[in-house]
């Protein structure tokens, strides 16, 4: 019922506020549309821009800016459902994450609530797929363990539904503000282990365009995090003694205090690396985090109990004391500790700036103006936080805007292949050969080691083998060979190579653009495939 209430109002709401840009809406150029769908989106598809011209851009930025208002595309709401583990709680992901599997052979299998399931020999000797998943969860094999191996896999789904969420979603700003902060909050589908699906669903995805405090909170204390940064089972060194009377109790294998995720919650979350912490303020908070274990139970109806995953504060192993934090004093007071410590660093003026200058790099150039991101920090200082207010500051800017802005930036290996296939058109049948070329390109999804995550400037992207990859990813799209995608070029059939590139890209090609193509050339074998690869290889298609 509030829902049905809230939304009508909702959107009033924007369309109140978009009536008053529209005069501004009026002048915007083309260039000014395509800027903003290149920025705002995954790549603007055939026709975004004669839309957002009607629309009117303003009008389009502030709806991006309501994701919730906006209907979902029917095309991704079918093609998710098939990637389950996505929408799987914590205890189902860790007792039965996946339920497909190749099978050959004969197979018996015992579910969570004892019921056997045998399957039956195949007559085949080669594996068949088969579906089992069962909502009880934790599948053991009792027989045939050799014969039975996953098909699918958790990072599979991840993998698979970020890309297809680029490509289809028609909430495209809602999208890229995930994939912004699942970077920014970087943990990896290796070590993250099967937690990483629930992280990115209840932790990042819900707190985009809220409040950055509670995205802190819910990424700090969720178990991905913890198993990630390893700060599960951190306990007070003076506890864990070597000699002492505890040297025989195992807390989540701790053996001491932990300090790897209070470095990067203060450098890489919230403070930024130049934001006045120091070595005694890292020691501080990791003690702050200590008692805190990530506790992950099988059912058992022997003992009686329920399958469990939870984060959950211990009292023995935290260090009692009080702690001083960028000249704060924090009582000790067991759990309520990291909450004050949170709300410490999440409104602290170094966080401010920090988070407005990494959007900023994101949305408006490497080197964005310091003045926009001034006037950022002091819309997050004087919100508290409030990401959807920054973000309006930063978009309504004149500098967002700027010519200056404008193909600036380099598309990473994944804006690239996302872009490619909307600007096509393509259809994707299986996303996962799409995914190898983002990896060839050197941005495995879900696979960044270090906590620090992508960058989000664009030097990183421009050596010469990973541009020969896209290169060569360009015309091998572009010509239909890239298996799991259907693209349809008959639109540029008759059509010459500036009409190509004005469909594909959005603007005419550049004079240099042009001779290189022209020099390009060979004879026999000019196609508007071959054009269109030799397109999407170019400058015009690789910035942004």
């Amino acid at each position: 019922m509030l829902k049905r209430y809230l939304l009508p109002h909702l959107a009033i709401a924007i369309v109140a506020t978009s009536l008053s840009a529209s005069a501004q809406d009026r002048t915007a150029t083309d260039a000014q549309i395509l800027h903003a769908l290149q920025r705002l989106t995954f790549g603007p598809r055939p026709g975004d821009i004669e839309t957002v011209r009607k629309t009117g851009l303003q009008n389009w930025i502030q709806a991006q800016l309501h994701p919730e208002a906006i209907a979902e595309n029917p095309t991704l709401e079918e093609r998710l459902k098939p990637l389950a583990s996505l929408r799987m709680n914590l205890v189902d992901s860790m007792s039965n994450p996946v339920g497909r599997y190749s099978v050959s052979g004969l197979v018996v299998l015992q579910s969570g609530n004892g019921v056997l399931q045998v399957v039956p020999p195949l007559a085949t000797a080669s594996p068949v797929a088969l579906e089992l998943i069962n909502p009880a969860g934790n599948i053991q094999i009792v027989a045939g363990a050799s014969t039975m191996k996953p098909s699918r896999t958790p990072e599979m789904d991840l993998k698979d539904g970020k890309l297809l969420r680029a490509v289809y979603s028609n909430r495209q700003l809602e999208e890229v503000l995930v994939d912004f902060w699942f970077n920014h909050f970087n943990v990896t589908a290796a070590k993250g282990g099967p937690y990483v699906a629930d992280y990115e669903r209840e932790a990042i995805r819900p707190n985009v365009l809220g409040k950055f405090k509670d995205m802190l909170v819910a990424t700090a204390l969720h178990p991905a995090m913890l198993q990630y940064l390893d700060n599960k089972g951190s306990i007070a060194p003076e506890i864990a003694q070597p000699n002492g009377p505890n040297m025989t109790i195992s807390f989540a294998s701790a053996r001491g205090l932990n300090e790897n995720f209070s470095r990067e919650l203060m450098e890489l979350h919230t403070l930024g690396v130049d934001g006045g912490y120091t070595q005694k303020d890292v020691e501080a908070a990791a003690r702050c985090f200590t008692g805190w274990n990530l506790v992950q139970t099988q059912a058992s109806a022997v003992a009686r109990l329920d399958a469990k995953v939870a984060v959950e504060f211990v009292q023995w192993p935290h260090d009692p004391k009080d702690k001083v934090v960028l000249g704060h004093t924090i009582p000790g007071a067991g759990a309520d500790e990291v909450y004050e410590l949170l709300d410490i660093l999440a409104s602290h003026p170094s966080t401010a700036r920090h988070i407005s200058l990494q959007l900023a790099q994101r949305f408006v150039s490497d080197n964005p103006p310091q003045s926009l991101v001034d006037r950022m920090a002091k819309t997050f200082r004087d919100t508290d936080g409030d990401l959807r207010e920054v973000m309006t500051t930063m978009l309504t800017s004149p500098e967002f805007l700027s010519e200056d802005t404008q193909q600036s930036k380099i598309k990473s290996p994944f804006e690239l292949v996302s872009s490619a296939v909307r600007a096509l058109n393509g259809e994707i049948q299986n996303p996962a050969p799409l995914e190898q070329w983002i990896a060839d390109m050197g941005q495995p999804l879900y696979g960044k080691i270090e906590p620090t995550g992508y960058p989000n400037t664009g030097e990183t992207w421009l050596n010469t083998a990973r541009l020969l990859v896209r290169l060569n990813f360009a015309s091998t799209l572009a010509a239909g060979k890239v298996s799991g995608v259907t693209i349809d070029t008959n639109r540029w059939n008759g059509k010459d190579t500036p009409a190509i590139a004005r469909d594909l890209l959005g603007r005419p090609l550049s004079a240099q653009t042009i001779e290189a193509l022209q020099n390009g050339n060979v004879a026999g074998i000019v196609t508007p495939a071959y054009i269109g690869g030799l397109l999407l290889g170019s400058p015009e298609f690789q910035k942004k």
